[in-house]
């Protein structure tokens, strides 16, 4: 989804005791005070309580106090080569993943200041599935990466990708969104329908299946 124009953060807190109320605060925020770009798609905080924005023209963060912002080329010629962020997802190790269109996966190690890349094309077991990115999902050690051709699935131990399509359930490559339920499982969406799916022994096992206001036990 795409929002036009300011950003608006939410701040809500405690009123005061006397009147046990609560109060919201709304403070908002434009490319005059330092915000990368005016059409946004996502946003999503890290561990660390700093808000990251992604935007038809880059990734921006903000600590309370001011934006920096990272773009593709001569600012930052680590970064993935598109700067259209649709998806990000930090974890709970203070990383920063971040999915484009057009240009793959992207982390970010704010420690050291630098971005890893993944797309469609590279080194053998190191490749999407698609370079459009339009979901992350973190479930253990492993990071589930959806794209518009299937789901891609990271080993973070191994540094490895594995690759999978669901034309065999019904469903088309194309994912739409990745939801984690528990530890082992998620939900995948696509336009054809969702299914609840899981790893097991590296072969993705797909419970249940819902096709057009139908469903189907694997």
């Amino acid at each position: 989804m795409k929002i036009k124009g300011t950003l608006t953060i939410l701040f809500y807190s405690l009123g005061l005791l006397l009147y046990g109320q609560n109060t919201m605060h709304f403070e908002s925020f434009s490319t005059s005070e330092g915000l990368g770009h005016s059409h946004l798609f996502t946003i999503a905080a890290d561990i660390n309580g700093l808000i990251w924005i992604g935007s038809w023209d880059g990734l921006s963060s903000y600590d309370g106090y001011k934006f920096a912002n990272y773009r593709t080329a001569k600012t930052n010629p680590g970064l993935a080569g598109s700067n259209v962020i649709s998806v990000i997802e930090p974890d709970s190790l203070g990383y920063i993943w971040f999915g484009t269109e057009g240009a793959g996966m992207s982390v970010f190690h704010p420690d050291a200041d630098t971005f890893i890349n993944y797309q469609s094309q590279g080194p053998e077991g190191k490749i999407l599935l698609d370079n459009n990115v339009v979901s992350i999902c973190h479930l253990g050690d492993k990071v589930w990466i959806g794209t518009s051709g299937g789901l891609s699935i990271l080993d973070r131990q191994s540094d490895s990708i594995s690759n999978y399509t669901l034309k065999k359930s019904g469903l088309t490559g194309q994912l739409t969104s990745i939801v984690k339920v528990g530890n082992s499982q998620a939900v995948i969406a696509t336009p054809e329908g969702f299914a609840r799916v899981m790893l097991k022994e590296e072969q993705l096992v797909l419970s249940t299946v819902h096709l057009n206001a139908t469903s189907k036990t694997e």
